[in-house]
Formats: C-alpha cells, structure tokens, sequence
C-alpha cells in the first residue's frame, strides 16, 4: 500500500494483489560442504513458504524477502540446508490469493574413480591386441622380405 498525501487528505492506492507464483527452484552445494535448496517465490501480499518432505512439513533454515518489484509484487526467497541425495522435497508457497507448489528430486551424479591399477580385463585386452598387431608386423616383414606373396617360402625355408 502506497500512501499519497493530496489537499490535505491522505489516499490510499492499493497496489496490484497476485497469488504467488514460485519462480525458481534449484539446488546448490557439494558433497563436501551439504546441499542447500532454495525457492523462489513472487507475490502479493507476501506469500507464506514451506517445505514438505514426504507430505510432512520441515523447518526451513532460511526465509527472507528478496525485494518488493513493481507492481508490488514481492520475492521471497526461502532455504532448505542439508538436502540429501534420492530425496523429494517440495516447496509450497500461499497467500489468500491462491497456492503454488513445485517439487525436486534430488539426485547426487556418481563420481568416477580412476585408480592407478588397470582392471584386469583392460590387461587382457590389450595383450590380445598386442599378440595381433606383433603378428602382422611379422606377417608384414615376411612379405616385403621375399619380394611377394609367397608365403609358403617364408614360413618353409
């Protein structure tokens, strides 16, 4: 609500009401430091945020307005810390205009561990492959040896 002051009255001009609507939802973090996901959410009046993980509502670790952007409509920002892997978190946001709501599934990608030993079937592969190509170079210097294809000379001497 604006407050304007004209010939001596005070108006009050309301600004445009807006059910909320969450505007973004994302996680950010590591292994190392814990994961921390946040909604956001514009809207007037200011919308109420939560968190609900499996249908039961949780605390989040950090809710606060962003701005209030023209049109009055205001953004929220809210935080939900220790968010874990294979976890689905769902974040409402209400006011008497209305209700939103917007789900994550949090999945951690695998890291891929390279050791300093190669796996023995790697090994494998490449003796089989080593095998082949010192054969060719074989086959290849008998050939170029005798002027042609006669194999029968270079391997029968």
């Amino acid at each position: 609500m604006r407050t304007r002051w004209a010939h001596g009255y005070e108006w009050r001009v309301r600004g445009i009401l807006a059910a909320p609507v969450i505007t973004g939802l994302s996680v950010k973090g590591s292994e190392d430091t814990g994961y921390t996901a946040e909604c956001l959410v514009q809207g007037s009046p200011l919308p109420d945020v939560q968190w609900l993980v499996h249908d039961e509502l949780i605390e989040a670790s950090s809710s606060s307005p962003i701005s209030q952007g023209s049109h009055e409509h205001y953004q929220h920002s809210s935080q939900l810390q220790g968010v874990l892997s294979g976890q689905q978190y769902t974040c409402t946001a209400s006011n008497p205009l209305g209700k939103d709501q917007a789900t994550l599934y949090m999945v951690v990608p695998r890291k891929v561990h390279v050791s300093g030993e190669a796996p023995s079937l790697l090994l494998l592969l490449s003796l089989s492959l080593g095998a082949k190509v010192l054969l060719l170079l074989g086959m290849g210097a008998c050939v170029l040896q005798r002027g042609g294809l006669a194999w029968p000379r270079c391997w029968f001497k």
